[in-house]
């Protein structure tokens, strides 16, 4: 049943490996955007937008919020003046800031 000679073998072998691949790569492609993201057209949005900014009241500014002074197990924590999250003293000489996407699979499992 065998009738195909070594270099028929190997272009079939090649050929394979080539669909094999090339599926490989389709599957890392580009994620296709959800329906209806870019169906907006932009000047329209933009116009909408200028207007919007025209016709608002624009309010006095606000008083800075006060750092509030809760704790959580001894440890400071809040929101800062510009209204980032911290815990621990936001004014330490050394402090460090996570960034986290709740969207990421691990990201959202750690923080459930």
């Amino acid at each position: 049943m065998n009738n195909f000679s070594p270099a028929a073998r190997k272009r079939i072998a090649l050929l394979i490996a080539g669909l094999v691949a090339l599926l490989v790569l389709a599957g890392c492609g580009p994620i296709q955007a959800p329906p209806g993201a870019g169906d907006a057209e932009p000047a329209a949005t933009e116009a909408a937008t200028a207007e919007a900014a025209e016709s608002a009241d624009v309010a006095p500014p606000a008083e800075p919020l006060p750092i509030p002074t809760e704790t959580y197990n001894g440890i400071p924590v809040g929101f800062t003046p510009e209204g980032f999250p911290f815990r621990g003293d936001p004014n330490a000489p050394v402090t460090m800031i996570e960034y986290s996407d709740y969207q990421c699979p691990f990201c959202a499992r750690y923080f459930v």
